[in-house]
């Protein structure tokens, strides 16, 4: 984006660990918190006011979302909320163990047709989310858009924690007096527990004598180490046609929170603020835990007496108190002024944005339980602050690239005045570099560990743990097929992973190929590990049937070819030998296949037909003493009946096979001419022959 104007330099002493938050959008205005010393804030064009965006750990922005549109960063809209009214809150992060894929969560509401009064009444938010995937040339594909996450009204508030060490992130939201966590991990959202938490009185309002929805404005928020939950809520009804407030009230709910499995502890506080248009908003400054921290909540109270205008007050409270309520401070307070957010940047400072008459609309820092403007931004009508993760701002040191065979790389930016940084990585092998790069042996988990020396030799030693992932190799395509020369193509298969490139230019699991020579995958899984497979085509020249040849008197048949051998014969799909002679064969068409030791084949089809002799001589020297037809077998359905030449019945067969010595009622007939009359599978067949005694 085009920068026009150098605006000024905050200095700040605190470097902060992650740059995923690094830069703000503000409509016209961006907020840079890279460098080292100094946050810059400068004059930009083609910006939006982010509700919530993301960068790359350069601090470069990669997503930017407003609560309608979704830009990339060149600022081209990616999704646009065509049917939805605007997001109520949103959050954007990166998909665990994936550097290229981005969830967005938001609460919203279908936009619905207005109705005169009851326009008011079409806002029920509840909870969805889109998934993105990033290029290297920050092209954005949407993966999914617009899942409804549950079909339940969920209160405007939403949030969500990173846990990079269990390498999952939680979605927080609140429905009721419950408060459910997402979780969202390798495999995308999961289940979600429910923790309910005390009361507030839900209330019910009327437009028009209609009973209608809740009407609930609500923030959460996790301190950055995991440990709690803090939720602000106000309720409002309407009670007259005129949508007035009534019996509004605020509440802070503060409860323990586990960061490894979602689940909240028990309630142990709740603070009443005062009646009114309540706005609440966080955070702790202080990242070394709650009970160190303050609480900052920011409220407009109703019209004051003689008609004065309502008030924004911001106070603070201490977290490490046992009656939080009674420390409650006022440390800032003005008229016609609007706080319209509050937002933990990656400096760790507090950062406020107001917006009200021209010399209250500012953009300040709540620091020393006091507001410092910053910047007037009168023309720039500054409203939402971009959220993140709070948990951004905490990790000690990052790293990329997890998969296994990839170089990955570690990343500390922890103290400006470092003079030495010793890495160990966990398998024993470490590093003194400051980005140093380390390729692990093998796949598994690992605790890595960094000391740092600053300047006035102080030791500050970190841990994180890392998981180096080998899901790539569990592949299913095999390193050679073969393919026979007269063959149909072969269907090779890349195994269960979630993209696929083939050099065909194919994108599924299985393809089918044919033409010899060398086949590559390029595969992804879940966890965005990237690999190469690859597979060659052999072909391999078929046997050949040179011959079948059928012998009628001894009803076999020979089949000669040649291959690569041994050489396998199969009849008729059913019997399968190395001897290329078959006997006994059926009458009818027959195959015969001819499989080289490559798997090769070849077939070719030959006919059986009826050998049904002339004469027979039943005269005992075993030279044609029966007449048989040879061919009449196996599952063929037939029916034989043979007759003298009287038309007498002499003998009959019914799918048995055929041998008749020449009797009938046990007595040798004359040698004389018979009949017969032969029905196979509806084929018949009719003739004579001669009986020689």
């Amino acid at each position: 984006m085009k920068k026009l104007l150098l605006l000024f330099f905050i200095s700040v002493v605190v470097i902060h660990s992650q740059n995923r938050g690094n830069v703000w959008e503000l409509n016209t205005l961006e907020i840079n918190f890279n460098n080292s010393t100094n946050t810059t804030i400068t004059s930009t064009t083609n910006t939006v006011s982010a509700q919530s965006s993301i960068a790359d750990t350069e601090g470069k922005i990669l997503l930017s979302y407003d609560g309608v549109n979704l830009y990339d960063r060149q600022g081209k809209i990616v999704k646009s909320n065509e049917k939805f009214a605007k997001a109520y809150n949103s959050v954007i992060f990166k998909k665990i163990g994936c550097n290229s894929k981005y969830y967005l969560f938001e609460t919203k509401a279908i936009r619905t047709p207005s109705t005169g009064r009851q326009q008011a009444i079409n806002v029920i938010p509840r909870l969805y989310y889109s998934q993105f995937e990033i290029d290297n040339n920050g092209n954005v594909k949407v993966l999914e858009e617009e899942v409804l996450y549950f079909d339940t009204q969920i209160y405007s508030g939403l949030t969500c924690y990173v846990n990079e060490e269990k390498q999952k992130v939680w979605v927080i939201v609140r429905n009721g007096n419950n408060i459910f966590s997402i979780e969202v991990n390798e495999r995308g959202p999961e289940k979600h527990n429910s923790s309910r938490v005390a009361e507030p009185k839900i209330f019910e309002y009327f437009i028009d004598g209609v009973n209608q929805f809740l009407n609930v404005f609500n923030e959460i928020k996790v301190t950055p180490q995991g440990d709690k939950l803090i939720t602000f809520i106000q309720n409002n009804r309407f009670v007259t046609a005129r949508n007035e407030f009534k019996d509004e009230q605020g509440y802070i709910h503060i409860v323990d929170f586990n960061k490894n499995t979602g689940e909240t502890g028990d309630f142990f506080s709740q603070t009443k603020i005062e009646q009114g248009d309540t706005k609440v908003r966080l955070f702790n400054p202080l990242l070394g835990g709650v009970k160190d921290g303050k609480l900052y909540v920011a409220i407009k109270t109703k019209i004051l007496p003689f008609g004065l205008p309502p008030e924004h007050i911001l106070y603070e409270y201490d977290l490490n108190s046992n009656d939080i309520k009674a420390t409650e401070k006022n440390i800032f307070r003005r008229n016609r002024t609007n706080i319209f957010d509050i937002q933990e940047a990656p400096d760790n400072e507090l950062y406020i944005a107001v917006l009200g008459q021209p010399i209250y609309t500012f953009l300040g820092k709540i620091e020393n339980s006091n507001v410092t403007e910053l910047l007037n931004t009168l023309t720039l009508n500054i409203t939402d602050l971009p959220s993140f993760p709070q948990s951004y701002f905490k990790s000690d040191f990052f790293f990329k690239n997890l998969c296994f065979g990839d170089v990955t790389e570690f990343t500390s930016d922890l103290i400006e005045t470092a003079i030495s940084y010793e890495w160990s990585f966990g398998d024993g092998n470490t590093s003194n570099l400051e980005k140093p790069t380390h390729t692990y042996a093998n796949a598994g988990n690992y605790t890595v560990t960094l000391r740092v020396e600053d300047i006035n030799n102080v030791i500050h030693t970190y841990t994180n743990s890392l998981t180096i992932k080998d899901e790539l190799t569990s592949n299913t395509l095999p390193k050679e097929v073969f393919i026979c020369s007269n063959g149909e193509p072969i269907e090779v298969d890349a195994g269960p992973f979630e993209t696929y490139l083939w050099s065909t230019g194919e994108t599924t699991r299985k393809i089918s190929i044919k033409n010899p020579g060398v086949y590559t995958v390029k595969v992804s899984n879940r966890n965005c590990c990237v690999g190469e497979l690859k597979t060659t085509l052999i072909e391999n020249a078929a046997p050949i049937i040179e011959d079948t040849f059928y012998d009628e008197f001894d009803n076999t048949v020979t089949i000669t070819a040649t291959g690569n051998e041994p050489l396998t014969y199969v009849l008729d799909s059913s019997v399968t030998q190395k001897n290329n002679i078959f006997n006994n064969l059926s009458f009818g068409e027959h195959t015969v296949e001819v499989i080289d030791v490559n798997g090769c084949k070849v077939s070719s089809n030959f006919e059986v037909n009826l050998t049904i002799p002339k004469y027979f001589s039943p005269n005992g020297d075993g030279i044609n003493d029966v007449f048989k037809i040879p061919q009449l077998r196996g599952s063929l359905d037939f029916e034989l009946q043979i007759f003298d030449r009287y038309r007498r019945t002499i003998k009959s067969f019914r799918n048995e096979e055929v041998l008749w010595d020449g009797t009938f009622l046990g007595e040798q007939l004359v040698s004389d001419d018979y009949w017969y009359f032969l029905n196979v599978n509806g084929q018949i067949f009719k003739g004579h022959f001669s009986k020689l005694n």
